[in-house]
């Protein structure tokens, strides 16, 4: 019986006994993780970032770590939102075999979050019994399976995002958000009375000046300003003028001469 070799064609890896191709092909084709693979496509079909990380799980040219959590990690109808999803899979050029995780390896994470592994020992069993390692709380059940462009760990359950850190806002952030509407009320105000007292201030002035006291001016006054000299009165005064008739009502003729004008008559030299 002759012996036969198999090789695995271009674009996958294996030993012969299996060949693997991208991340993504490894757990499409196993039933074990039919699950997360579901999750994984309506991820991309729904959002942008979905895309982006199963193009990621595809391409020749990501170098990563993937935990797989087997389907019967899943209790009942539980699924995996996309912070989730995101935090299975390790940071490009972040390959991470078995025997290299250590305890207290702490491996980052696509999500931002680092994933941490702890190892621990079953004493019930004997002593030449290998550790117990755990990314996460959750048991790895196989591990370096290999793919074109990383490596593929499976593990007990899925695992679950860290809820997103809130940072609570500066103090002084929270001064100026809370006196921006008071600052907006005064100059509010400040407008609108502005606005009113332009208004007064116009109505009153206007309405004063169509109500304003007319000078009327008479004939007279015309005919000085276009250069003509008014007529002159002479009003004699009563008691400096011999003139007799502002006398006589005061007494008889005679008596209103005076002794001057008595002496000034010359005598009828022909008497």
């Amino acid at each position: 019986m002759r012996e036969v070799t198999c090789e695995c064609g271009p674009g996958y890896v294996g030993n012969g006994e299996f060949c693997n191709g991208n991340l993504a092909s490894v757990v499409a084709t196993n039933s074990n993780f039919s699950v997360f693979y579901s999750t994984l496509v309506k991820y991309a079909e729904a959002a942008v970032e979905g895309k982006n990380l199963l193009n990621f799980l595809t391409t020749r040219s990501s170098n990563a770590t993937l935990f797989v959590p087997h389907n019967a990690g899943f209790p009942g109808n539980e699924t995996l939102s996309w912070r989730d999803m995101e935090y299975h899979i390790s940071t490009n050029n972040s390959l991470h075999f078995y025997e290299d995780l250590k305890h207290n390896t702490a491996i980052p994470s696509r999500l931002g979050y680092n994933l941490v592994v702890v190892i621990t020992s079953d004493k019930s069993q004997a002593d030449d019994t290998p550790p117990i390692k755990l990314v996460n709380k959750q048991i790895i059940l196989d591990w370096n399976i290999p793919a074109t462009n990383g490596l593929i760990h499976v593990i007990q359950g899925p695992l679950r995002a860290p809820p997103v850190a809130v940072t609570p806002p500066a103090p002084s952030a929270v001064h100026s958000k809370s006196s921006a509407p008071a600052v907006t009320t005064v100059l509010i105000i400040i407008f609108i009375g502005g606005v009113i007292a332009g208004v007064a201030y116009y109505f009153l002035r206007y309405r004063n000046d169509a109500f304003r006291f007319q000078y009327f001016k008479n004939d007279d006054e015309d005919s000085t300003k276009a250069g003509r000299n008014p007529a002159i009165v002479s009003i004699p005064n009563p008691l400096y003028s011999g003139y007799k008739a502002f006398a006589e009502p005061f007494g008889e003729p005679q008596q209103a001469e005076s002794p001057a004008m008595d002496a000034a008559v010359p005598p009828n030299l022909l008497d």
